[in-house]
């Protein structure tokens, strides 16, 4: 994945969060700490962006409310790690693969990018939940 996309996925990232966040704010009444609508805009006017990714993250973020409401589970963490958390992730061994031993804060940068703006891991992710992984898993 070259540069430029990994930019416009990430924009497509930033501006899903600061929709969704928008959206959410006003269903529930909360007052909100930022403007999505003007991030949105901001966003929607200076960067190129994969509209693709967006309705995908989109997607995810209407999928995660949907199980904290109706299953009550706790939906999947969006937006930045704080600073401790960001932390604390990059001691995280890797326990597998071309880099078993070495901690996520030494994985190289195109290495990460790739796994998370890639469509691999959104089809991996389908694939352990697919008929075919099953037998495989269980024989």
């Amino acid at each position: 994945m070259d540069q430029e996309q990994v930019k416009r996925n990430m924009t497509s990232r930033k501006l899903a969060e600061a929709v969704f966040g928008l959206v959410e704010g006003v269903l529930e009444g909360e007052e909100l700490y930022f403007d999505p609508l003007n991030v949105a805009l901001e966003l929607l006017g200076r960067e190129p962006y994969d509209k693709t990714r967006f309705f995908e993250i989109m997607e995810r973020l209407c999928r995660d409310k949907i199980d904290f409401f109706v299953h009550n589970k706790k939906p999947t963490p969006t937006g930045p790690m704080t600073e401790q958390e960001a932390s604390q992730f990059e001691r995280v061994e890797i326990t597998f693969g071309k880099y078993k031993g070495d901690t996520v804060g030494s994985l190289p940068i195109d290495y990460i990018l790739f796994l998370t703006e890639s469509n691999f891991s959104r089809q991996l992710s389908r694939y352990v939940q697919s008929v075919r992984f099953d037998r495989r898993q269980n024989g």
